[in-house]
């Protein structure tokens, strides 16, 4: 099931796929493929992956008008192996030809995050902490980014600006008093995860003194992270980010940090790919 709020989403992004690919039409295919003409077409996988957007097909062919239904057989989040029959396209031939392009390269990237996302989440069973993703997304792509990270196993972090607090270090040096401005945010959004950039240990005792919940240690190196998670002690969330790698992660996760966020999930995901054979 695809949840409601990657739908706005999904649906301007076809517009404008439809708009950048179709434009006045596939002149292709209306000149080769009878009006008339049926077609039942596999979606396959052509490398191992993690499926992610597959619910999505039906909605983008129905949102343009395409006569064309689709059994999805595999779930969301399922790690399947190449060769692996992902979904069954069937109805209007010149319909499925002229919106496939559209579909495998919206696919390629939900998959391709998810696949990436499954990679970074694997090399950290067993630890403590968690992956999480980030705001960096391809822009007009952030809810079907944070929807295919989530197939792949990571923690959603803030979807904007506007549902979650936090304090960054180009946010701090217009703060005169640190304790104040955490009270007064408090006040006027109780709702909502309050979160301080740490980038020394200074800033991490400020943010603790202040009652900050969440700290985000950036750029540390495992062993300055190390100290920073014993000395918060559990006083607060703990998450570690910046130029961490694949390689890198198991170091960090030692560590004892509660969550590791990276961009690379979704900002250079592994490639994947994916057919979409007649017969």
């Amino acid at each position: 099931m695809t949840p409601p709020f990657v739908l706005p989403d999904l649906k301007r992004l076809m517009d404008a796929a439809v708009a950048e690919d179709i434009g006045a039409g596939d002149v292709t295919t209306l000149g080769c493929v009878p009006d008339d003409a049926i077609m039942t077409a596999h979606l396959m996988a052509r490398c191992p992956l993690v499926a992610a957007g597959l619910p999505w097909m039906q909605v983008l062919l129905t949102h343009v008008g395409a006569d064309v239904t689709v059994r999805v057989d595999v779930q969301d989040g399922s790690m399947v192996d190449a060769g692996t029959s992902l979904a069954v396209f069937k109805g209007s031939a010149r319909d499925i030809l002229t919106y496939e392009r559209i579909l495998l390269n919206i696919l390629y990237v939900s998959c391709g995050i998810a696949t990436t996302t499954r990679r970074y989440v694997n090399a950290l069973q067993g630890c403590h902490t968690q992956l999480m993703d980030t705001r960096k997304t391809w822009p007009a792509l952030r809810a079907v980014s944070k929807y295919a990270a989530h197939m792949g196993g990571a923690v959603n972090h803030r979807m904007g600006l506007y549902d979650g607090i936090m304090i960054k270090d180009n946010h701090r040096g217009f703060l005169q008093d640190v304790s104040a401005t955490v009270a007064k945010l408090r006040q006027n959004h109780p709702h909502l995860p309050l979160i301080y950039e740490c980038d020394t240990m200074d800033d991490v005792k400020t943010a603790l003194g202040a009652g900050v919940d969440h700290l985000l240690l950036d750029n540390m190196s495992p062993e300055t992270l190390r100290f920073a998670v014993d000395f918060i002690g559990g006083g607060a969330t703990t998450e570690a980010s910046g130029g961490i790698t694949l390689e890198t992660l198991g170091a960090y996760a030692q560590t004892g940090v509660d969550y590791i966020s990276t961009s690379a999930i979704t900002m250079n995901p592994q490639a994947v790919d994916l057919g979409l054979d007649q017969g």
